[in-house]
């Protein structure tokens, strides 16, 4: 028997919530889920976790949208003895920071994500949306839109705790959902679009236009880092290059006219690329399915028992780094001095008293 443990954020609304139960649903023959198990994988941010059992193999599911990790990244990973994550791009990013990473697909409920009729549309409708308005692009679609010389209307999904949003009342002619929809409303939402759009400037696999091509919906995207892993089963990529992300790292970047012309010729040859949608739709539903997703998770970590007496060990990590100035800094009660051009070593919650205050010359991890 091969035991595992897979947990995390289970709330489905966020991106994290619906990978981790779409793995849990489709736990494959000769795996059992339990909490004592020797094999134990966390799936969310490496920082979220808050321990293991003594005697765990320690496993973090995880991603990143560009080519460089965030330092809480580089500093929580090497905790773990594997990191696992959903595209190719991000094997070659956590590989500079772990000896021991593998690549697991997402995937996509056929059964759920499917084509269902809707009312025609009167004008053609383009859809788009997600969670962060300037990493999925978005800006990059209202600006195509713009460019557009045919009669349509763009719909955009936002998620409600969204806040990176624009002033939404300066682009009077596209239609924003904000409301959480459940799992009916969504798919009927896909639906009802004549196209989806997806011009992301980075992504860890890209679930939403995957989604899309499931729903049979020609669907054009970036096909950068995540999304790089489908690209060949949209109706149209476009081309991008590296840019600043506004963090740490780069990701890409994508030109409006570009996807304007690419919009431009989905609608002038709809029938041309329906087709060519439906087609994608049965290759992706079997290529992308969950459980062949979950079947490759289990193989990718080695077989578990069950522990007999697991000690629960918390997760701690420390930073090195260099302050810029002298600073006093304080956390749980407990003050600290700190002098520039000396070698620390601290908590990670000091460490970000001190990187939110910007006292940090230098991370050294």
């Amino acid at each position: 028997m091969n035991y595992q443990h897979w947990f995390g954020l289970t709330d489905g609304r966020f991106g994290y919530g619906s990978m981790v139960n779409s793995f849990l649903d489709n736990v494959p023959r000769g795996v059992t889920l339990n909490p004592q198990a020797s094999t134990a994988i966390h799936m969310g941010v490496p920082f979220a976790c808050k321990g293991f059992l003594e005697g765990q193999w320690k496993v973090n599911f995880t991603m990143w949208e560009t080519d460089e990790l965030h330092h809480r990244f580089i500093a929580w990973i090497p905790q773990y003895d594997q990191i696992i994550v959903p595209c190719e791009h991000n094997v070659e990013t956590f590989s500079r920071y772990h000896n021991n990473v593998s690549y697991v697909p997402l995937g996509v409920d056929g059964n759920v994500w499917k084509p269902v009729p809707q009312p025609a549309n009167q004008r053609f409708r383009i859809h788009g949306g997600g969670s962060l308005w300037k990493r999925k692009g978005l800006d990059i679609l209202v600006e195509a839109c713009r460019l557009l010389r045919f009669d349509h209307e763009l719909h955009i999904k936002l998620a409600p705790h969204a806040r990176d949003n624009p002033p939404l009342e300066t682009m009077p002619q596209v239609v924003f959902h904000r409301e959480w929809m459940s799992m009916d409303e969504q798919v009927a939402f896909f639906n009802q679009a004549d196209l989806w759009v997806a011009p992301a400037r980075g992504e860890g696999f890209g679930l939403i236009p995957l989604q899309a091509i499931a729903c049979a919906k020609p669907t054009i995207i970036t096909a950068t880092s995540g999304q790089a892993q489908f690209a060949h089963l949209a109706t149209h990529t476009i081309s991008h290059k590296p840019a600043p992300s506004g963090g740490p790292g780069r990701w890409d970047e994508s030109d409006p006219q570009e996807l304007a012309e690419a919009i431009t010729d989905c609608y002038n040859n709809y029938s041309r690329w329906q087709a060519d949608a439906a087609k994608k739709r049965e290759a992706a539903v079997i290529e992308f399915s969950w459980k062949k997703a979950s079947e490759k998770l289990a193989a990718a970590v080695p077989a578990g028992e069950l522990l007999k007496d697991g000690k629960f060990v918390p997760l701690e990590v420390s930073v090195a780094f260099r302050v810029n100035r002298t600073t006093e800094a304080s956390i749980n009660g407990q003050s600290k001095r700190f002098m520039p051009g000396v070698d620390y070593r601290d908590t990670e919650g000091m460490f970000e008293v001190l990187w939110h205050a910007g006292h940090i010359a230098k991370d050294l991890s």
